[in-house]
């Protein structure tokens, strides 16, 4: 009678500390993917060896900005696949890939002038892969979803912070690992926690995939608007960057790129592809460099802080405003041209909380969309293209990364600026178009008052206000993470 008294008891208990120690193994797994993604389709393939070989680096980093619009295509259509075909494909779909990314830095060190390009075309890819196909994955959960979100971010923006070698004499450690990143170590660890979970989960039943088993077409309509609007105005711009009509023909191009691709997505799902294409910009244009190296920490813990805030207090109306002070700040550092390391230390803390805030307030329901927006996020931008002008590269130095050495212009600040508030714009826009549909549907964040102002003046004020039915205030019982609404995972009006 004890023993039987015993086992009863124990049962309930065992399953509860299984249930978590799984739970904690899918956090870390998600986390670890979405960051080894983010390094991957920001840094390329060539690493500290940049001075061994210079033509094969000058020849590779010609070609990186195409292969990070590649991967970020790759990144959409695996999020589009992984909804439809259940979370079991999308894990092996990541482990996949992961071992491709194992593989390719293997080979790396051997690759002759004529591979390593290939080499970096494969990285990009399937960086994007890991990135789409785990997002579906953990998109699923609140805790997983903050995960993604977290690790996503953090590795598009450490890869995007990163100083180039060429201005120092050496590397620290630090920069060593940064540049080196994602090293074979993190991805062999990526794919051993990827097993992990493939085996714990392989008795689940899978009940979220698209209906009919049909491939969602909206987010994959909305990457092939805005991808190639992002990438080719930048590109012209590096070409005809010095002529006002081109400027102002590609920024127009660019916003109309993003408020089409917004507009393509379901009810409000288009807001965080909107600040995603206005902090690209505003990002790109800020000086954020020289930097200590003890300042790794700050970008971390100022992007936690920016996603605490914009999941506690969310406003997307406030966000698209502070992404333009971001690109006028841009300007403002282009003509002080700091030389200590305070002004870029406090434009690296401002920007990643920007851009955590952002995204937490406008985090959409669907793993699809906030797939399009971490993809578009790391296509260069308008403000990279800019700053690479001057020496004929769409770039932020003529060896890719941010350089100090490399001379500022006011007019990146502007440019980017101007992106952000016209995507500030297609914001309201977005959210007055989709508020009457949005608010019988199930899934929907109610985002927007139950009776809209129909000025421009009020929907402004109603966007600052910072009010209950401001643009971005949602209940807490949704957002991202929310499985309900992700049964049908970026299928409808798709």
């Amino acid at each position: 009678m004890v023993r039987q008294t015993i086992g009863k008891s124990c049962i309930p208990g065992s399953f509860g500390v299984v249930r978590a120690v799984r739970d904690v193994v899918d956090t870390v797994t998600v986390w670890s993917a979405a960051v080894v993604a983010g390094l991957t389709l920001t840094i390329p393939l060539k690493s500290a060896w940049m001075a061994d070989r210079p033509l094969q680096v000058d020849l590779m980093i010609f070609d990186v900005p195409r292969a990070t619009a590649a991967g970020s295509f790759a990144a959409v259509i695996a999020v589009a696949v992984t909804v439809t075909l259940g979370h079991p494909a999308g894990r092996i779909g990541a482990l996949i890939a992961t071992v491709v990314l194992l593989v390719d830095r293997l080979l790396l060190h051997g690759a002759g002038t004529e591979s390593l390009t290939t080499l970096n075309y494969l990285d990009s890819i399937f960086g994007g892969v890991l990135l789409g196909a785990i997002g579906a994955v953990g998109w699923r959960r609140y805790r997983t979803a903050a995960a993604y979100l977290f690790g996503g971010l953090l590795g598009a923006e450490l890869g995007d912070l990163a100083e180039s070698p060429i201005d120092r004499s050496g590397m620290s450690p630090t920069e060593l690992v940064m540049l080196q990143a994602p090293s074979v170590l993190a991805v062999a660890a990526v794919g051993a926690l990827l097993v992990a979970a493939i085996v714990t989960h392989r008795h689940d039943v899978d009940s979220v995939n698209s209906p009919l088993g049909l491939i969602p077409s909206g987010p994959l309509l909305a990457a092939v608007i805005v991808i190639p609007g992002v990438l080719l105005t930048s590109e012209w711009l590096v070409r005809s960057g010095d002529r006002s009509p081109v400027v102002v023909a590609a920024t127009g191009l660019v916003v109309l790129a993003a408020v089409a691709a917004a507009l393509v997505l379901p009810g409000r799902e288009g807001i965080p592809l909107l600040l995603a294409v206005a902090f690209s910009a505003a990002g790109s244009a800020l000086v954020l460099v020289p930097r200590p190296d003890w300042a790794l920490p700050v970008p971390i813990g100022c992007l936690a802080l920016g996603l605490y805030a914009g999941h506690r207090r969310p406003s997307p109306g406030w966000a698209a405003i502070a992404l333009v002070a971001l690109g006028l700040a841009g300007s403002v550092g282009a003509v002080i041209e700091p030389r200590s390391f305070v002004m870029p230390l406090l434009g690296c803390a401002a920007a990643t909380f920007a851009v955590g805030y952002a995204f937490a307030s406008a985090a959409p329901v669907y793993p699809t969309s906030i797939v399009v927006a971490l993809a578009v996020l790391v296509v260069p931008s308008a403000g990279m293209a800019m700053r690479g002008r001057y020496f004929g590269r769409l770039a932020y130095s003529p060896y890719w990364y941010r350089s100090s050495g490399v001379a500022q212009h006011w007019t990146a600040g502007v440019v980017a600026a101007a992106v952000a508030a016209g995507c500030g714009l297609g914001v309201v826009l977005v959210d007055r178009r989709r508020a009457a549909r949005s608010a019988g549907h199930r899934a929907a964040p109610a985002l927007a008052s139950a009776h809209p102002p129909r000025d421009l003046i009020a929907i402004f004020w109603q966007i600052v206000g910072g009010g209950r039915n401001a643009i971005g205030f949602r209940p807490r019982t949704e957002g991202f993470g929310h499985e309900s609404a992700a049964v049908t995972a970026g299928f409808h009006d798709g």
